[in-house]
């Protein structure tokens, strides 16, 4: 048993590499989407069957200092060295843990939402704030991004590493300090003692990646991710994206592009915090700009070597040897961040900057006359990447298409490279009925599969609203019961059956829908799509639930005209797995849902974008604004700091 010291300015304590929580089948959500592959499935769940009675949960709700975008965490029987306490809690203390805008992290008792410990992050000597929304980077012509409203915080998933004694929890913070000098900003990567919330380690990542990264242009949005051989030390990826697309900065233009860092904690060195493993750029040559990663917050996903897997939205592309330009692509690097492999459609200029005088039609059977389908703006990226098996993986985007790309985790070279199909510019000659090559193995950019997994019924005429902006999940109980689930803007959850074979493929043909519209066509509110999760219990391949929040009722308030866009509830659904109960209009019918509750408009958090609830151990966490957040009479305009009006956690038990 190796004993390391993780010290920085603030404490030191050792450190044990051996496991004390959630190994086998406890049941622990220790990052976005439950594991590395970003499935979204968690296999440990024994109280949430199709069979369960909804009508006998009941809910808690906890206040937190800020809005919560980030998923909650959970740890079943938390406790800290010989079983000693968890903050103010018990040992044994069954913990959730939520991240705030206002940069705290709290650990609240899952039974009976009771605050464990708070770390309010203050790395300076300095008062700090979080970034509020004004100082961030504008439109050419001022314009402001109100994506994140009244400030910047936590934004993205921590990530908790429980194979060490204590376990530590890794966030990341957005700062901002005013001095007599001047005004700096910061990005810092956390490492706090998960049962006591003390600081264990930081790091400021605005100094790591040097003078092209410009914080107040890049957002640190997708879920952080961990990985770590067995006895080696954790390696920790943080990704960014921008805000809004937004690159002007008192100003002045400053292109923003996609980052990737890695960084690995010095448990053996005095104040140190971390070491820097490597970057990667979206767009690292002169000149180009944009390629962010976004992926609807999802987390990078890594293979079984370590290998870091990304969707790029937007920028240049393709990557070609004397340019390493990686927009609209799905891109594999190294556990240094190398580039090793990757794929991009043929189509990549048409999604950056729409199918001009050359329009493209994508569905199955387009409708006479039907040629206008592609919008700018129509990038990849907004789902993230699946890894479906050790050879398959899938991503998704906002022109609604799913890619299943072969991959390898030993070897490069795999996943198509540039689609061959020849469609390369704006003003092409040759547009095509699809956007990648799946005829035979040896042509450039072959992949498995291609397909729109937009519900035709709802197709309006521009993939624009009807693209596909959350993460996947994929359920795989063997035999029959192997679906992929996913939820479109303004569309009906979906459920495709999974073939195994060689390659394994969809049925596209066999799709079955849910009952309910998500984010419905024609009401008042911002359309975000949603991010599904499942959950069974790893015995029954028929027991399966899926999970999804309806977040049509994202509050957002426009400064400008001083009014508000929605604010309501988020409201929670539950599904079958196996899609076999269907109301007459052959639409598989809901479980429950959250305004089933008692109380429910003050029960359920206000919506926030991209939010992500988290079902483990018999609890359901949802997290999100306080309740009609934005826009009523108690909870004013969020237009400076402090903001009356905070976060919500729900825990449903």
């Amino acid at each position: 048993m190796a004993l390391f010291a993780l010290s920085s300015g603030v404490s030191a304590q050792t450190i044990t590499l051996s496991q004390s929580f959630c190994s086998g089948t406890t049941p622990c959500v220790l990052t976005y989407h439950n594991d590395n592959t970003r499935d979204g499935v968690n296999p440990n769940e024994t109280r949430f069957t199709p069979s369960f009675s909804f009508s006998s949960l009941s809910a808690t709700t906890v206040s937190v200092d800020g809005l919560v975008y980030a998923q909650p965490l959970y740890v079943h029987s938390l406790h800290s060295g010989s079983n000693g306490s968890v903050g103010s809690c018990a040992a044994g203390t069954n913990v959730v843990f939520v991240a705030t805008e206002n940069n705290s992290v709290y650990a609240i008792n899952a039974v009976n939402g009771s605050t464990c410990w708070q770390h309010h992050f203050q790395t300076g000597f300095f008062p700090e704030t979080p970034i509020p929304y004004t100082k961030l980077a504008t439109n050419p012509s001022g314009g402001y991004c109100y994506n994140l409203l009244p400030q910047a915080g936590i934004t993205s998933t921590p990530v908790i590493d429980v194979s060490i004694t204590p376990p530590v929890l890794y966030a990341v913070s957005s700062h901002m300090v005013t001095l007599s000098g001047g005004t700096t900003y910061s990005q810092i990567l956390h490492a706090l003692d998960a049962t006591s919330g003390s600081e264990l380690a930081y790091t400021d990542l605005t100094s790591d990646l040097g003078s092209s990264f410009v914080l107040r242009v890049e957002n640190q949005r997708p879920a952080l991710a961990l990985s770590k051989a067995s006895n080696a030390l954790a390696n920790v990826y943080v990704a960014w994206a921008s805000n809004c697309d937004y690159s002007t900065v008192d100003g002045t233009n400053y292109p923003y592009d996609g980052w990737v860092a890695g960084l690995q904690p010095n448990y053996s060195s005095v104040g140190t915090g971390f070491s820097l493993l490597g970057t990667f750029t979206s767009e690292p040559t002169g000149g180009t700009y944009e390629g962010g990663i976004w992926m609807a917050g999802s987390g990078p996903a890594i293979d079984s070597q370590g290998n870091v897997y990304v969707a790029v939205g937007n920028g240049d592309a393709p990557p070609t040897s004397s340019a390493a330009k990686y927009g609209d692509s799905i891109v594999k690097v190294s556990s240094s961040l190398a580039e090793q492999d990757y794929y991009t459609p043929n189509d990549f200029a048409q999604l950056a900057l729409g199918s001009g005088s050359n329009p493209i039609c994508f569905a199955p059977a387009c409708p006479p006359g039907q040629t206008y389908d592609i919008h700018a703006d129509s990038d990849m990226g907004t789902g993230g990447v699946v890894l479906l098996s050790s050879s398959e993986l899938v991503s998704v985007g906002k022109q609604g298409m799913m890619y299943v790309v072969p991959y390898s985790a030993t070897a490069n070279s795999k996943m198509g490279g540039l689609d061959g199909g020849g469609y390369l510019t704006s003003t092409g000659s040759d547009p095509t009925t699809t956007d990648c090559s799946t005829a035979t193995s040896s042509s450039p950019g072959y992949i498995y599969q291609c397909f729109w997994a937009i519900s035709s019924s709802l197709y309006d005429g521009t993939k624009s609203t009807n693209g596909i902006w959350g993460a996947p999940s994929f359920w795989s109980a063997g035999g029959s019961n192997q679906y992929m689930y996913g939820v479109g803007l303004h569309d009906y959850m979906f459920w495709y059956p999974y073939v195994s074979g060689t390659p394994s493929t969809f049925n596209t043909s066999a799709v079955v829908e849910s009952d309910h519209e998500f984010a419905r066509q024609g009401s008042s509110g911002i359309s975000v799509g949603g991010t599904t999760s499942v959950t069974w219990d790893n015995s029954n391949s028929s027991n399966g639930v899926v999970w999804a929040l309806d977040s049509n009722g994202y509050g957002r308030y426009n400064p400008n005209t001083s009014s508000f866009v929605s604010s309501n509830q988020a409201i929670l659904y539950a599904y079958p797995a196996v899609p076999g109960n269907f109301n007459p209009s052959g639409q598989v019918t809901e479980l429950w849902d959250s305004n089933q509750l008692s109380s429910y408009t003050t029960v359920m958090p206000g919506a926030v974008k991209f939010s992500v609830p988290t079902v483990a151990d018999g609890y359901i966490f949802v997290a999100g604004g306080t309740p009609s957040y934005f826009g009523t009479t108690s909870c004013p305009a969020p237009t400076s700091l402090p903001f009356s009006c905070a976060g919500q956690l729900t825990i449903l038990h």
